[in-house]
């Protein structure tokens, strides 16, 4: 996908369609990456609108769009 990291489109990969997904679930996928990195990886992508963001602090979900 243009204009993606490769972390990034390994992100959306690993997410399936319209389902929501936690962060918990995001740093199974990425044991070797800091929770700050994937959290600043979503945020770029919500901002993309790649995903969607529901719900704030612990009980934050994401969506594929």
């Amino acid at each position: 996908i243009p204009g993606l990291r490769v972390r990034e489109q390994r992100i959306l990969n690993a997410m399936p369609l319209k389902k929501e997904v936690r962060m918990a679930e995001i740093i199974r996928h990425f044991p070797n990456v800091t929770v700050r990195t994937l959290r600043r990886d979503m945020d770029r992508l919500i901002s993309k609108r790649k995903v969607r963001k529901a719900g704030t602090t612990r009980s934050t979900t994401y969506v594929k769009v």
